[in-house]
């Protein structure tokens, strides 16, 4: 009964050590996400039927806070949140949303703007999901997955930390049908 009661003692013990190094994390991340951001990137968007068959695109990013992301594609395309309004153009294509009345493509804008501002708790709040953390030479690899499974929407999100810096590096997003979508940050 003592063993029981003292391994029950360890392991909780070691569980509270983990929350706190996983909210050190998070805090530190949040503190020090750079207000704004001007990179080069490369995204590879992945379908269901060819998944190691990527498409690739290059572009300039652009992200200020607290509620503006641009990415222009080197092919014309046109990614743009700015406050409640999100723009997408692609080809003959141009979408705007609103983005108080658009749930998700309110959730969209809101895990794109809240990786960028290094808010991972409230994205994991508001968006109801598992978090996963782990280091990986020098960076801080956060893994975000849906807790329920959906139509639309993601089922998973992996963003990679710079541990010095807080600035964002790279996201792999993947939809519930299978479709995923990378970015890095140059």
């Amino acid at each position: 009964m003592k063993r029981i009661l003292s391994t029950v003692i360890v392991a909780t013990f070691s569980l509270a050590l983990l929350a706190q190094d996983n909210t050190a994390i998070l805090n530190k991340i949040k503190e020090k996400a750079p207000a704004s951001i001007s990179a080069s990137f490369t995204e590879t968007r992945s379908s269901v039927s060819a998944p190691k068959e990527g498409k690739t695109f290059t572009g300039k990013l652009e992200f200020k806070a607290p509620e503006f992301l641009s990415m222009e594609y080197d092919n014309g395309e046109l990614f743009k949140i700015d406050g409640s309004r999100m723009n997408i153009h692609r080809g003959e294509k141009e979408l705007t949303f609103d983005l108080t009345k658009n749930k998700p493509m309110r959730n969209l804008s809101h895990l794109l703007i809240y990786a960028f501002r290094g808010m991972v708790q409230e994205l994991v709040d508001e968006q109801d999901t598992n978090l996963l953390i782990s280091s990986d030479n020098g960076e801080y690899v956060i893994s975000l997955v849906a807790k329920v499974q959906a139509v639309k929407g993601y089922s998973s999100a992996v963003f990679r930390y710079d541990s010095a810096t807080g600035r964002i590096k790279s996201m792999n997003l993947v939809e519930f049908n299978g479709k995923s979508t990378s970015y890095e940050l140059k």
